[in-house]
């Protein structure tokens, strides 16, 4: 009978379609919600609301392998980081001991900068945000730290490279400029010899023959000097490609950019990129764990009717 209460121990579901239960019973909605609200509980066959579906979430395993290669990524930036500023934080000690100290520190700093992203996160979804913003705050101390420690590394190395680079070049220059200085006094120096001897030869005399022996003099460091090696030209095109061929590639492109401007941007870039691993765990992290299933909007309630 419709009216009889069960008396298996069954669970109750909390939620009914009171409109369904009418059609099928053909009484009205508001005698359906009294027997409800007595404890009656519909047959089996009754069209009780279907359960709530969890909405289909991502799979974490989809995303376990773009972590393992974040992972990756972050781990070889950080150790690179690492390497980084502890050389740099060694010049700073006047003593190995100090070198050690200096080093030490540029290492610690570039370890909270590692890690702290990570742990930020972590607090905040664990709802603890002033922790997660005080996590961040020390990051951003740290970062700040070891990428004025790259700063200097990268100055310093790229800095010499292209000094060195241009002492190649001028050291060239100088010394092919030298070579055809010489060859041309030599010349001059023949040149004159040969008018001396024609002006004081008109005669044979003491003094035409002095002047035959300057020519022959002049012409043998002229044929000394051209028989002399030309001094190698160093296989450099530019103190800094780079630059120049950024330079280049601007000016084609019709924009209005300077040295300076390519030296800032490359500094910046290459001293901030070793010093965000600690991000890209981040990014690892957050793919390797599974999305939170979204359950979907449940059928209508007896309060919600």
């Amino acid at each position: 009978m419709a009216g009889r209460k069960s008396t298996l121990p069954i669970q109750i579901p909390t939620t009914f379609n009171v409109s369904a239960l009418a059609r099928e019973h053909n009484i009205s909605r508001s005698t359906v919600r009294r027997r409800l609200a007595r404890g009656w509980v519909p047959p089996a066959s009754a069209p009780a609301d279907p359960a709530p579906q969890a909405a289909p979430s991502a799979k974490p395993g989809n995303a376990k392998p773009a972590a393992v290669v974040l992972v990756g990524i972050g781990l070889l930036i950080g150790a690179l980081a690492l390497a980084i500023n502890a050389q740099f934080g060694w010049r700073f000690g006047t003593s190995t001991v100090a070198s050690m100290t200096f080093a030490s520190l540029s290492l610690a700093a570039d370890a909270l900068a590692l890690g702290l992203p990570a742990v930020a996160v972590a607090l905040w979804h664990g709802h603890r945000p002033m922790l997660a913003a005080c996590a961040w705050v020390t990051w951003t101390i740290a970062a700040t730290l070891a990428t004025l420690a790259s700063l200097g590394f990268i100055e310093l190395h790229t800095g010499d490279a292209a000094a060195r680079r241009q002492a190649l070049l001028a050291t060239s220059s100088m010394l092919m400029k030298q070579h055809e200085d010489a060859i041309a006094a030599a010349q001059l120096a023949a040149t004159t010899a040969v008018k001396g001897r024609e002006a004081e030869c008109v005669v044979r005399g003491p003094r035409c023959r002095d002047r035959e022996g300057d020519e022959r003099l002049a012409m043998a460091a002229l044929n000394n000097v051209l028989a002399a090696s030309v001094p190698a030209v160093a296989a450099i095109g530019a103190a800094d490609p780079q630059v120049s061929a950024s330079l280049r590639l601007a000016s084609w492109a019709g924009l209005k950019v300077h040295a300076d401007d390519v030296l800032n941007l490359r500094l910046a870039l290459m001293a901030m990129l070793p010093n965000m691993a600690g991000v890209l765990l981040t990014f690892a992290m957050a793919l390797s764990q599974p999305r939170p299933a979204r359950s979907s909007h449940p059928g209508p309630s007896i309060r919600s009717l």
